[in-house]
């Protein structure tokens, strides 16, 4: 068979696989139309406690048509971004199949290239077809006004250019210096690309960074007969200026909508749920004793004369301390009335009843018990907290008289989701006193759980294995 041949045959199998792959995620949001979902008025509502990528992308898109326009029963721009959203995982899924059809040998073993792309995109269907009709949430991640529907597809665009960037080979004789700087850096770029847009999406794949680094360095420092320093040392470039890039992005985001120059808030509140939820009774009462450094006298609400200061041991004022113990106590109260903590998992539960009550709790703790309580908290103590336009951080610090909220364009919410931030570190370093084996033990439940569940549900099946 000729190469101009086999060209054009590569040529249709690609076209029929990106007409496929649109046909299919372009479909189903004209059938379902955009999916609201409880996470997604933060997003519309731009605000603060989200990454800043996702809310730029729905402004843009609001910019297309007025809000009055309703499609669905939601605005009309929401229809055209998950319209934008359907083709973007529409193009990683092809992008994923024409991906394993060069490393399955392309035109050089055409039959079993071709067979294995096509099962690369139809396991792309699977999946979220699997979401559609198999899970409780019933949709596809690409419908949802959620950054989910971005990130996921250029999660798979990162996989897809990392492979192809570690398998790339620099050869000097294919074009001189040009054609290897070409070869060496163009791959890095395309990598460099996805993760910004992943860090601007979603933080928590902050992750990424490291792996990525580490996949470099075994591939291009650790075998000593094929080194590649340079390429190494361009990557770890890369890499910084992605982190730092996208941390100085956000800020000029928030600065721009909020009056802040900040990060997005909620940071800790992941971590903070699970803790609230591992912790035992018999550690929430040694912290909420053991730490706390005032008089029942303090407690009760009346002032000691000696309660303005700092602490017995020099680091904060027992003032602070003092509303710290109150509020994580309200908490541990709140998570026993609701049952959402690993203390009411029936006492001969299994690891899956386990996780799934994890699961279940989780949204309760966040979104019924932390946040309101918080916010309330923040909303009565105002005078607590002070932004510091050095560091730029918030502070919580009774005696601090310099307070920085002289910016009229200042985002009061925008305060108060800083205040919270700030309430919740605190309260995750409280935490991390109690014994650890019940959150690790959680930890390895979770990763277990991930080896057997599909999208949708566990698969018993699977279980005796694990």
């Amino acid at each position: 068979m000729s190469a101009d041949r086999k060209q054009d045959r590569e040529r249709r199998l690609f076209l029929f696989l990106l007409f496929c792959s649109a046909t299919f995620y372009l479909f189903f949001i004209f059938l379902d139309g955009p999916i609201w979902c409880r996470d997604s008025q933060g997003y519309v509502d731009l605000s603060p406690r989200r990454p800043y990528l996702y809310p730029l992308f729905l402004s843009g898109m609001r910019r297309l048509t007025s809000e009055q326009s309703l499609r669905n029963g939601l605005p009309a721009y929401l229809f055209y971004a998950g319209v934008v959203q359907a083709l973007v995982n529409a193009y990683a899924a092809f992008f994923t199949a024409q991906t394993v059809y060069r490393i399955a040998g392309g035109g050089r073993r055409e039959k079993r290239a071709n067979t294995m792309a096509l099962f690369a995109l139809l396991f792309q269907f699977a999946v979220s077809l699997l979401n559609r009709f198999g899970a409780a949430r019933g949709s596809m991640y690409a419908e949802t006004v959620m950054s989910e529907s971005l990130a996921m597809p250029i999660f798979l665009l990162l996989i897809c250019h990392l492979v192809l960037a570690l398998r790339a080979e620099v050869s000097p004789e294919g074009g001189g210096r040009r054609g290897t700087m070409r070869g060496m850096v163009l791959p890095l770029l395309f990598v460099a690309g996805d993760l910004f847009l992943l860090l601007g999406l979603r933080s928590q794949l902050v992750f990424c960074l490291p792996l990525v680094a580490f996949s470099f360095f075994v591939q291009d420092v650790w075998p000593k007969n094929r080194r590649r320093p340079l390429r190494f040392g361009i990557l770890l470039l890369l890499l910084l200026l992605v982190f730092v890039g996208n941390g100085r992005a956000e800020c000029l985001y928030n600065e721009k909508i909020h009056g802040f120059f900040a990060e997005h808030t909620g940071k800790h509140e992941a971590v903070l749920c699970t803790l609230l939820y591992t912790c035992s009774e018999q550690d929430a009462e040694e912290m909420t004793v053991l730490r706390d450094p005032v008089s029942e006298k303090d407690i009760s609400g009346e002032k000691d004369s000696s309660g303005e200061g700092e602490g017995s041991d020099g680091t904060e004022t027992s003032d602070v301390g003092q509303e710290k113990v109150s509020l994580l106590r309200a908490l541990f109260v709140a998570c026993k009335e609701r049952g959402v903590r690993m203390a009411d998992v029936p006492a001969r539960a299994d690891w899956v009843e386990t996780a799934s009550h994890y699961a279940d709790s989780y949204d309760i703790i966040g979104y019924d018990i932390l946040i309101p309580t918080v916010e309330t908290f923040v909303k009565e103590h105002p005078e607590d907290f002070h932004w510091d336009e050095q560091t730029h951080r918030m502070i919580w610090e009774k005696e601090k008289k310099t307070d920085a909220n002289a910016k009229a364009k200042q985002d009061e919410q925008m305060r108060v989701e800083l205040a919270y931030d700030t309430v919740s570190g605190e309260l995750v370093k409280l935490l991390l006193h109690q014994n650890p084996r019940p959150f690790l033990r959680l930890y390895a439940y979770n990763i277990v759980k991930g080896l057997v569940c599909t999208n949708g549900r566990m698969m018993p099946a699977l279980i005796p294995f694990c």
